[in-house]
């Protein structure tokens, strides 16, 4: 396929750094399948926008993001140069004006969407891969295409070659069990120093401690004095480059859903999770249901005790930790760049599609 991907996507400390880091997904199988790929972004984190260019990707930026006026000015005059075959929008702010000035523009476009909180949505393809995509009465045309759900989830490169074959637990070798600690780029509600505060509760457990700190996350130095009294190793990571061999080596996760969730059920890490959001109450429900993972609760009506009390419960059961990962196996099979990929070269790319 030769083909050129614009994506439009940003990252900030209220956004998150979910959006842009799974359109790289989809950047990386569109690369991979003989496509280009280039991000338009404002991205007020420097070591994400030098991550996104390590990988090998333009990254143009944006002054200021919508609704200020500029952002559309900036994309459309990007698109009437480079003139690409396709445009990915990501993020809750492009409202239905953006996604129709962009449609008009002649190219053809993919609206990624958590919330549906658009009266209307304009797109040659709709993308929620969220569990509970499928409850969702989008307003879309008749000439645009739903892909909704699980099948549908963008992994980076590094999720799929870093996927265990073997489906032992990584510490069958040691006494000491391994727990990983992720709460995203920015993590603005502070979940990381919390959770190190209650690790002091959890002291005569034979475990080690990894935490994942953000790019975003300016609070290391607090975050190193709360360690020095926990009374165990804990290994304060600083913007993980290879976050699939934190994941790996992990017994268990302790995380805010977003992508990381599907990073770790892909990988076959047993999940307990909080949730920001409707949306992610209504997920980790469902997979709380289905045994693939543990549900806290929403993050402000969560105790300490109650998080430190689900930790020992499910470090306290080999069994339990091991269904949960023949059952979350069965949930994701990495193909949904793919099949993502696939839809766009039916509807507007001019090249053999494989199916």
């Amino acid at each position: 396929m030769n083909a050129f991907l614009m994506i439009r996507a940003d990252a900030t400390p209220k956004m998150g750094s979910g959006h842009l880091l799974r359109c790289l997904a989809l950047a990386q199988a569109w690369r991979q399948d003989g496509g280009k790929a280039v991000f338009l972004t404002y991205c007020d984190n420097k070591k994400l926008s030098q991550r996104v260019m390590n990988d090998g990707f333009e990254i143009i930026s944006i002054g200021m993001p919508h609704p200020d006026k500029t952002d559309l000015d900036q994309t459309i005059q990007y698109i009437e140069k480079s003139k690409p075959d396709w445009c990915v929008l990501d993020g809750e702010h492009f409202d239905p004006a953006f996604q129709r000035s962009i449609r008009k523009s002649g190219i053809k476009l993919l609206v990624v969407d958590d919330f549906n909180r658009c009266a209307q949505y304009h797109a040659d393809i709709l993308l929620n891969q969220n569990f509970n995509a499928d409850v969702h009465k989008y307003n879309v045309g008749n000439d645009s295409v739903k892909l909704l759900g699980i099948r549908y989830v963008m992994l980076r490169q590094e999720f799929y070659q870093n996927k265990r074959d073997d489906g032992a637990p990584p510490s069958q070798q040691s006494d000491s069990r391994n727990i990983l600690f992720t709460f995203g780029g920015s993590d603005p509600n502070d979940l990381t120093g919390r959770s190190l505060r209650m690790l002091a509760t959890l002291k005569g457990l034979n475990i080690n401690a990894t935490v994942l700190v953000g790019g975003g996350n300016s609070r290391g130095e607090e975050y190193e004095k709360i360690i020095a009294d926990v009374g165990f190793p804990v290994e304060l990571v600083y913007d993980a480059k290879d976050t699939s061999s934190y994941i790996n080596r992990a017994d268990l996760s302790l995380i805010c859903a977003g992508g990381t969730l599907w990073e770790c059920l892909y990988l076959g890490c047993p999940v307990i999770s909080f949730s920001l959001n409707g949306v992610q109450h209504d997920i980790l429900t469902k997979l709380d249901e289905e045994g693939a993972a543990i549900y806290l609760g929403r993050v402000g009506e969560v105790t300490d005790l109650q998080m430190a009390a689900s930790i020992r419960n499910l470090l306290g059961s080999d069994s339990r930790r091991a269904e949960m990962r023949r059952i979350s196996d069965k949930l994701l099979d990495g193909e949904g760049c793919r099949r993502v990929i696939e839809k766009m070269k039916l509807l507007g790319v001019n090249d053999e599609v494989k199916i």
